[in-house]
């Protein structure tokens, strides 16, 4: 009779003895499981580190607003024209050789083209020495989230000089012609020994410059990989049609617009080009 309520205990104890070390056992694998979960993300956060991309944008889906990886070998760039300017209200040759500030509206196309960028992290923004596209980017920097980012002059983007025709209206300069064309100014593009009676830089020579100032940024060790601002004038239509060999189908584009080019093996890819639609702007350029 006495040995039952020995037993008793005895198994009481190691009942109360087995579930103390089970609940300790569980415990201790939930410390382990959380610590496996830790070092995976550490090695996920490293990857991304030594990849050269956002190390949160690592984690996230097709739906988030990182744009994706860039390649070490290309470069791609964001090539913008400035907002509307008073000259363009009104009808004048302004080029290099002048200056025209933005209107309210070319202020708010700039305020929106950034807003449709917002996201990107740009590395470097070049502009030409005109205020008007300096005025443009800073917008669109400040709206896309890149406000720190300094502005770098590079004289090389520069719209074409008008000579003797700068601030001059288009009626002015056609001086009574009825069959006027700009053509016979600055040329189509193709003749290199062009010449231009009121002086004006030819489109041949202007196209040149903005080509070889383009495939030097291109080329630039500290710019591969990377996504460049580019923001000057409706002359880069003409850089762009010459690197395709596409002069007619890339032949202007608009105030505030965006042209996408991806630089790689020393060749230029058109990705977007004159592009106004701001509102799904970004998530058409997420893949790139």
């Amino acid at each position: 009779m006495l040995l039952i309520p020995i037993l008793t205990i005895e198994t009481q104890s190691k009942l109360n003895y087995y579930k103390v070390m089970r609940t300790m056992i569980i415990k201790k694998r939930k410390r382990l499981k959380n610590r496996f979960k830790s070092f995976g993300l550490i090695l996920l956060v490293i990857a991304a580190i030594m990849a050269g991309l956002p190390a949160c944008g690592v984690l996230k889906g097709p739906d988030s607003n990182q744009t994706k990886a860039i390649a070490n070998d290309e470069t791609i760039f964001y090539i913008t024209r400035h907002g509307e300017t008073e000259a363009n209200v009104q009808g004048l040759l302004v080029g290099s050789g002048g200056d025209s500030k933005l209107t309210d509206k070319g202020q708010k196309e700039a305020e929106a083209l950034g807003k449709g960028l917002h996201g990107i992290t740009f590395y470097k923004c070049y502009t030409s020495g005109m205020g008007r596209t300096q005025r443009t980017a800073r917008i669109i920097l400040d709206q896309s989230g890149s406000k720190k980012l300094p502005i770098e002059i590079d004289q090389g983007l520069n719209d074409l000089n008008w000579g003797s025709l700068e601030g001059k209206s288009v009626a002015e300069a056609a001086a009574g012609r009825t069959d006027f064309k700009i053509e016979d100014i600055i040329g189509d593009g193709s003749d290199p020994n062009f010449t231009s009676e009121s002086g004006s830089e030819t489109r041949y020579a202007c196209t040149k410059r903005i080509t070889d100032t383009m495939d030097q940024l291109a080329k630039e060790q500290d710019n591969k990989g990377k996504r460049i601002l580019i923001t000057a004038h409706s002359s880069m239509a003409w850089f762009i049609g010459s690197v395709t060999g596409k002069a007619s189908k890339y032949a202007s584009i608009d105030n505030a617009s965006l042209s996408v080019l991806i630089y790689k093996n020393q060749k230029w890819k058109v990705v977007d080009f004159n592009d106004t639609d701001y509102s799904t702007m970004r998530k058409r350029l997420s893949k790139y």
